[in-house]
């Protein structure tokens, strides 16, 4: 049971990132009840990237909720550093574009394209350790 708990905890995660994105646009939108408050000013330097590297990492999330044990637990030790790495990449790009507007790369671009990375990287991760057990698995079998 705490396997399944332990493995669910990213998806909870993402869920309560993108659950929270959608109510503050929601209640900054509709009315002055959250206008100039902490939501309306926190939400492009730390909500929206939140919300956009959280949407491309809910589909890992899935993933790794039917994925094994020895799987999720290679792609931790990925996550360990590579969460990390992102937030810092984010955190120095810079919220408004300043100067000419033309090629413009805020913070929500920098999310969009970490969230992406750390996907691409994910999968790859989950499917090397996967390949990697069933390997040690068919070496097992064959030979006991």
């Amino acid at each position: 049971m705490r396997k399944n708990v332990l493995q669910f905890l990213p998806v909870l995660i993402c869920a309560t990132t993108l659950g929270f994105g959608e109510f503050s646009r929601w209640c900054v939108r509709e009315g002055n009840f959250c206008y100039r408050t902490v939501i309306d000013q926190v939400i492009p330097s730390i909500i929206y990237p939140a919300y956009f590297f959280a949407l491309y990492t809910l589909p890992i999330a899935l993933v790794l909720v039917f994925v094994p044990r020895p799987v999720f637990k290679s792609w931790l030790k990925f996550a360990v550093w590579a969460i990390p790495l992102a937030v810092i990449r984010i955190a120095f790009t810079p919220v408004y574009p300043g100067g000419m507007n033309l090629f413009s790369y805020v913070r929500d671009d920098a999310a969009r394209d970490m969230g992406f990375i750390f996907m691409i990287v994910s999968l790859l991760v989950i499917a090397f350790a996967r390949r990697g057990e069933r390997k040690l698995v068919n070496k097992e079998t064959v030979n006991p």
